[in-house]
């Protein structure tokens, strides 16, 4: 028997990303980086995670997209390693709002003075779930493919990425469970539970 539980949501949550897991749409700003869809089954079991190449220009390789909070702020998304073993997260492209995430280790690094919260925790099948919260206001938030645990330039072999599932934001101290987006914004309503 495994014991998994029940995952209950007392507050409902909102994902402002509005593509939650299209790396390739317009509304994420690519950076010295290459998408390509479904090239590997994500978290949910289909195949729909995403690929994030690095390309061989130097630099830095990311990807962006415009949100907006003006309190409690927490982003997320799914990762597995693909030939490098880094990633960062930013809030407005501060490395003072932001943190280094060693997807061998599960290491958490370079973690800016702004930063309140983060978390990297184990998921099936070699996933991981990478966290940060801060408690300002934002305007973007960016994910980058490292080759180390530094935010500085590198070129890309042009083969090696990174693969990304999920990608969420929130006006909350916490990550919530995953909400799945595909051109706006989508509101979970708060769980209900009546035991008998």
């Amino acid at each position: 028997w495994v014991k998994e539980g029940y995952l209950h949501e007392p507050e409902a949550a909102t994902n402002l990303v509005t593509y939650s897991n299209d790396f390739t749409n317009a509304d994420w700003n690519k950076v010295a980086i290459t998408p390509t869809a479904n090239t590997t089954i994500s978290p949910d079991g289909t195949t729909n995670a995403q690929t994030l190449t690095p390309t061989t220009d130097g630099g830095a390789h990311s990807i962006q997209t415009s949100v907006s909070s003006d309190d409690f702020a927490t982003q997320s998304i799914y990762v597995k390693a693909n030939g490098y073993n880094f990633c960062g997260l930013t809030f407005n492209n501060s490395t003072a709002l932001g943190a280094i995430f060693n997807l061998a280790t599960l290491a958490v690094t370079n973690i800016g003075a702004g930063v309140i919260n983060h978390s990297i925790v184990a998921v099936d099948n070699d996933w991981l779930r990478i966290s940060l919260t801060i408690n300002q206001s934002v305007t973007f938030i960016r994910i980058y493919v490292l080759e180390n645990a530094s935010f500085g330039a590198y070129n890309g072999d042009g083969t090696s990425g990174v693969y990304f599932y999920g990608a969420q934001f929130g006006a909350s101290s916490v990550p919530t469970s995953d909400i799945p987006t595909s051109g706006s914004t989508v509101t979970r309503a708060a769980d209900t539970l009546t035991l008998p």
